[in-house]
């Protein structure tokens, strides 16, 4: 008998942000005629991403990105088909660290470069995470305990403990 493995997944927010870098980055690939992650001048697509989604007083922030480009045109089951199919494009989709989506689609009548002059569509999903600092827990007291020998000094602060030594 087989079994059925299931994984559960937090559901996914539209960040306008993201929506803003994935749509400038399929903007600039069909002014442009190229298709690649990184930006046109090289800079990678993560420092792309970010000067849109901060990372800026962020305790941890990650980034993926799917492009697709299709003549004459896709719609969304049909990228979503596409990047299924694909083993990277689905390892990004179902990767379950992530938080936040932005996408974009841009239709070009006659797109140059790579794409010969044809009528494309260019999409980019871009996909993100953030979490804030955790907040230090101010309190008004702070236990220290000496354990024997003195070696060792245990200081509690909130609920984490620091092991220092003397």
């Amino acid at each position: 008998m087989a079994s059925a493995t299931t994984t559960s997944f937090a559901s996914l927010r539209f960040s306008s942000k993201l929506a803003a870098a994935a749509r400038e980055h399929s903007a600039e690939m069909a002014q442009r005629g190229y298709f690649s992650h990184d930006s046109a001048n090289g800079t990678s697509f993560d420092k792309r991403i970010s000067r849109y989604y901060s990372i800026s007083g962020k305790h941890y922030w990650s980034v993926g990105e799917n492009l697709l480009w299709s003549s004459p045109d896709v719609d969304a089951v049909g990228a979503l088909n596409m990047w299924l199919n694909s083993p990277e494009h689905r390892k990004i989709l179902l990767t379950a660290r992530w938080r936040e989506i932005g996408l974009s689609a841009v239709h070009v009548a006659s797109a140059s470069g790579t794409y010969g002059g044809r009528e494309v569509t260019i999409v980019t999903a871009d996909f993100g995470v953030r979490r804030q600092r955790p907040r230090q827990i101010r309190r008004r007291f702070r236990v220290a305990i000496m354990i024997c020998r003195g070696s060792l000094l245990l200081s509690r602060v909130g609920d984490t403990l620091f092991p220092r030594r003397l």
